[in-house]
Parts: C-alpha cells; structure tokens; sequence
C-alpha cells in the first residue's frame, strides 16, 4: 500500500497533466526526486523537499501528508 504523501503527490501532479520531469522542475528539484518518491522507495523525505513539491502543487505540507481515507465511525452508546 502507497503512503499517502506518495498517493497524493502523484493525483495532485496528475490532475495538473504534468510529467514528472514537469513536476521536478516546478519544485525544483531532481526528477529522480519525484520517480523515487511515487515508486515509494523513499522512506523519508527532507522537509525542504516536502515544502518545495507543496508551493509547486499549490497546497499545504500537511495537505500532501494527509491521510483522506475515512475514519471508522464510533458507535454511540446508549
């Protein structure tokens, strides 16, 4: 299963129609960066990282990190 910060880095880049390479530089980073990121073999991720792909897509660092599956409901008692 992807991390979330993979799942929407990759959603968010693509909604744009922007390639990878597009991606990195926007962001200005490595397009090696991006490729390893989506391919999830980037365990951590340097926060100047993490703030560059956010300014270039637009949203919050913590936007890029948010879990958006749906928390299981709690069933009241009584």
């Amino acid at each position: 299963m992807m991390s979330p910060l993979v799942t929407r880095v990759r959603a968010l880049r693509q909604e744009r129609g922007w390639s990878q390479l597009r991606l990195a530089d926007e962001a200005g980073v490595r397009q090696a960066t991006i490729s390893l990121l989506e391919s999830g073999k980037v365990r951590r991720l340097d926060t100047e990282v993490l703030d560059r792909l956010a300014a270039a897509l637009k949203v919050s660092p913590l936007e890029l990190l948010a879990d958006e599956r749906p928390s299981p409901r709690r069933r009241r008692r009584g």
